[in-house]
């Protein structure tokens, strides 16, 4: 007696996303502004942890941990546009 079940191999096709190159300018303006405004309100949170030079220890260890998210998720996007070829 042969239990096993198969699915069938379906395709799902999505249409094709398509955005005018004002809106794609647009939305990149709106994220890096909101990237920069992010990155500078790290900077000013992790400040506050010290006094003095320590202060400035702290405000590098923000921006560095910042920039290694956005390394990330960089590397994140290239790994999907890699896996999607």
């Amino acid at each position: 007696m042969n239990t096993t079940a198969s699915l069938p191999n379906s395709v799902i096709q999505l249409p094709a996303l398509t955005i005018s190159k004002w809106r794609l300018r647009f939305l990149t303006f709106i994220a890096t502004g909101l990237v920069v405004m992010g990155i500078l309100c790290n900077i000013i949170f992790y400040s506050e942890f010290g006094q003095g030079f320590s202060s400035l220890v702290y405000a590098i260890i923000g921006l560095l941990l910042d920039l290694s998210k956005i390394a990330i998720i960089g590397l994140f996007v290239i790994f999907l546009a890699d896996f999607e070829k």
